[in-house]
């Protein structure tokens, strides 16, 4: 028996992925990014000024990842009232 009353399979098309299509010029643009900054690197002035914003990043980052953590541990109690709470009612419409 044939399958001609079947309809034929569309063909299925690869997803576009927007950063394929700007990975080249992300690349570029990182070595010649580097390359500034390896001929500009050598004055003290940029590195003091390099390394105190790298330091405000990080601290930055770690403020925010502490802030997280906070709200993290607020769920997690209000999580643990709200099973006591369950068990709470169905104890008593089981009791």
């Amino acid at each position: 028996m044939t399958h001609q009353s079947r309809p034929a399979s569309p063909k299925v098309k690869p997803l576009y992925q927007p950063w394929k299509a700007w990975r080249g010029l992300l690349v570029v643009e990182l070595a010649r990014v580097l390359a500034l900054l390896a001929r500009h690197g050598r004055s003290r002035m940029v590195s003091l000024i390099a390394m105190r914003l790298l330091l405000c990043v990080g601290l930055l980052m770690q403020l925010v990842l502490v802030l997280l953590a906070g709200y993290l541990i607020d769920l997690g109690i209000d999580l643990m009232e709200l099973w006591a709470e369950l068990a709470r009612k169905h104890l008593e419409l089981t009791m």
